[in-house]
């Protein structure tokens, strides 16, 4: 956490909070706090500090900003960003935005337009660059890592998108993979605005797994569906088996694999078209 005054603000009770949970939680103090210059944070965080791959780093206003230059050069679990923003003479100082988004699983960001330090259209402004087109389209965007990535559990995933990231009625849930299938059984039990399904698909020893497709249907406005015939990963019939029972709007390509890219334009679109944005 920077800049890691730690009586100041809401450094300690949330040091404390994270450490109740069982992180790690560290706060340093930064040296030069009042300069807060990048010659002399960002070689601090990365070689005193060591920051780590499955680390998370929390900022606070200039401490935000030194988080972002820091993942600009190493990967990093997660960021979230308080207060970050920066003024006109600060524009001309590049960004390698690209890389922070490549870095970082997920980004989370918090701003107040009544902030008298940090003006807001700058907060905005790194909103829109780190983090995913759909925030340009003015939504909203989280990308929440799941506990049990490998093992993908219906009875830990589906509580925890539920009940954790609290799913409601306006919302738009994209999942690939597993992350299609967890969105589906989620969609058993609310009402969503839509689901956009990518890679979708099960393996033969699923099949006595019951679904309810006609609940499904019934609690999605609409539902979108991508796959590609040779993926390696989730056989193509079984999806055009799902598409088929949810009457999604299919879209089956022969050349996409996994859909293991970096940008997926298809996406965008269809939201825009479902949206009226197009």
């Amino acid at each position: 956490m920077t800049p890691g005054i730690i009586n100041r603000h809401w450094y300690k009770w949330l040091q404390a909070e994270l450490v109740k949970l069982g992180f790690d939680a560290i706060a340093p103090a930064l040296p030069d706090e009042k300069e807060a210059k990048d010659s002399i944070w960002i070689p601090f965080l990365l070689n005193n500090i060591g920051v780590a791959e499955n680390d998370i780093l929390i900022g606070h206003s200039s401490g935000a900003m030194a988080i972002l230059r820091v993942c600009e050069q190493v990967k990093v679990k997660g960021l979230i960003l308080v207060s970050a923003g920066y003024y006109d003479h600060d524009v001309d100082q590049l960004w390698n935005w690209n890389k922070i988004k490549a870095n970082a699983q997920w980004i989370e960001q918090f701003h107040s337009s009544d902030d008298p330090f940090t003006p807001v259209n700058s907060s905005h402004h790194i909103a829109k660059e780190v983090q995913t087109e759909l925030v340009k389209l003015g939504f909203d965007a989280i990308a929440p890592a799941l506990p049990d990535e490998k093992e993908a559990k219906d009875s830990i995933w589906i509580p925890f998108l539920l009940n954790n990231i609290g799913v409601a009625e306006n919302d738009i849930l994209i999942g690939h993979s597993s992350g299609a299938m967890a969105i589906l059984r989620v969609c058993e039990q609310v009402k969503v605005k839509g689901l956009i399904l990518v890679s979708a698909g099960y393996y033969d020893h699923d099949v006595d797994q019951l679904w309810n497709w006609n609940k499904i249907k019934a609690n999605a406005q609409w539902i979108e569906q991508f796959h590609s015939s040779d993926d390696p990963f989730t056989p193509v019939n079984s999806s055009r088996h799902i598409a088929k029972e949810v009457q999604s709007t299919y879209h089956e390509f022969n050349d996409r694999n996994h859909f293991l890219c970096t940008e997926f334009p298809d996406l965008i679109d269809v939201i825009k078209y479902r949206c009226g944005l197009s």
